[in-house]
């Protein structure tokens, strides 16, 4: 959820145009994946503490465990926050 939120907030919101999100989910042998991704550009130089960020691998890592990680990464006009962790043993 908070990743959604994110997209709308500093995606969807930010521009006039209008704007897309994108949600995908995969499994595979060793886990799932899930990324949303939203039109537009990681701020350079924003006055953003990435708190929220830092606060969902918190999270993240309480509820699936260390081997679970949640990157940001911009590519071709997309941001992409990508989800990853093992399955249950």
């Amino acid at each position: 959820q908070t990743l959604v939120e994110n997209a709308v907030k500093y995606g969807v919101e930010r521009r006039t145009e209008g704007s897309e999100i994108r949600i995908v989910v995969r499994q595979s042998v060793d886990g799932f994946l899930i990324e949303v991704a939203n039109q537009g550009a990681l701020a350079a130089n924003s006055s953003s503490t990435r708190i929220g960020i830092s606060n969902a691998r918190k999270r993240l890592a309480l509820a699936k465990g260390e081997r679970a990680s949640l990157d940001l990464s911009e590519h071709d006009g997309w941001v992409r926050a990508t989800l990853a962790f093992p399955l249950p043993a």
